[in-house]
């Protein structure tokens, strides 16, 4: 089949965020239960209670939110959100690493005449931010994620100004992005739709890939885009996937239903990311050799 566009997940599908995000957590709280003389149990209710409220993970604020900090001079709550963000980003360096084979094989897609659309639920900003790290942000056409929670109002706000703007997990200017309501993020087919729309290519001129067989691949399945599982992103360590677990505001039916595994039909399995390079035709491959 000739594939003109790839519709690619990305947390757990080029890069294993369970394993980045929460020994980087972890850094982060041992390093502030020292400061704050709070036990790291009673900072992960505190974390896990800002998370609940904003309905992610992945608020670069909540440091300047927990309980601990109310009251605190301004000055003391930057300093520990600073501490906070540096301890996170030096664990972040360690385990923040594409899976392997995504990088070749994305080069491979680009060169080829492939459009590349990553397709997440993650703040968008935060997914370029990520793809930027892992240097491969320039092989992406466009980047189609969540808008995000507004930013503060109240005297937090004073708080993360004197931060210049930036959260525990930093900040990068916008571009080439599509920031999309939670009710158009996946298992909504509207994300995809827009990508098919954006990339003007047919469902069956594109493939969608993802960990997650009903948040990635159903509404793909749906459209009649040819769906890839990343199985290779399933594969969880245990201790770090807990602590996700301790966090999450996702209840347990949809933690479950998320990480259902029962395959359906028109499923491919990938058990690498670049055992794609054997399974699809892409345009710059179809053009003849010169001189024939």
């Amino acid at each position: 089949m000739l594939i003109r566009a790839a519709l690619i997940d990305v947390d757990n599908t080029l890069y294993d965020w369970v394993d980045f995000f929460a020994p980087s957590f972890r850094a982060m709280v041992h390093a502030l239960a020292k400061q704050v003389h709070l036990s790291e149990d009673a900072l992960y209710e505190q974390f896990r209670t800002v998370y609940h409220y904003h309905g992610t993970l992945e608020w670069n604020f909540a440091v300047q939110e927990l309980d601990v900090c109310n009251g605190l001079p301004h000055e003391e709550v930057v300093r520990l959100a600073r501490l906070a963000r540096h301890a996170f980003k030096q664990s972040r360096r360690k385990n923040l690493n594409l899976y392997p084979g995504v990088y070749d094989t994305l080069c491979w897609l680009r060169s080829n005449g492939c459009i590349l659309i990553a397709a997440t639920n993650s703040p968008a900003y935060l997914a370029k931010t990520r793809l930027k790290e892992l240097k491969v942000e320039d092989l992406f056409n466009w980047i189609i994620g969540w808008e995000g929670r507004p930013l503060p109002t109240d005297t937090v706000t004073e708080k993360v100004s004197r931060l210049g703007g930036q959260g525990i997990m930093g900040s990068r200017s916008i571009a080439k992005l599509v920031r999309l309501p939670a009710e158009d993020l996946k298992p909504s087919s509207r994300m995809y739709e827009l990508a098919l729309k954006i990339a003007g290519v047919r469902p069956t001129e594109a493939i969608a890939i993802g960990d997650s067989i009903v948040k990635d691949l159903v509404p793909g399945i749906e459209l009649g885009i040819h769906v890839y599982w990343a199985k290779y992103g399933t594969r969880r360590n245990e201790r770090n996937f807990d602590t996700i677990l301790r966090l999450t505001h996702w209840s347990a039916d949809k933690i479950s239903s998320t990480y259902d595994e029962t395959i359906l039909d028109g499923v491919n399995v990938l058990e690498r990311f670049d055992i794609l390079r054997k399974l699809i035709r892409l345009p710059q491959m179809m053009l003849p050799l010169d001189g024939e």
